[in-house]
């Protein structure tokens, strides 16, 4: 009996997880929508800053894709 009585609970966190890694997909993707936008917009060719927000973005990519992989 003991066996049915933890497969509620068993249920509920495979959920938590699900959730939770959806969720967190979800925000990766709409982080990488929006700064393949910034990046359209402010990093430019000639820019002062150019080189600094191109290191920076491809940092964060970075972090996005160890964040992905933890995930898997």
């Amino acid at each position: 009996m003991s066996l049915f009585n933890s497969i509620p609970a068993a249920l509920h966190s495979y959920r938590l997880v699900y959730d939770f890694c959806f969720h967190g997909l979800e925000s990766v993707l709409l982080l990488i929508a929006r700064y393949t936008a910034f990046k359209a917009l402010y990093v430019q060719k000639g820019s002062t800053i150019q080189a600094e927000l191109q290191r920076r973005l491809t940092n964060l990519y970075a972090r996005i894709l160890t964040f992905l992989a933890y995930g898997i």
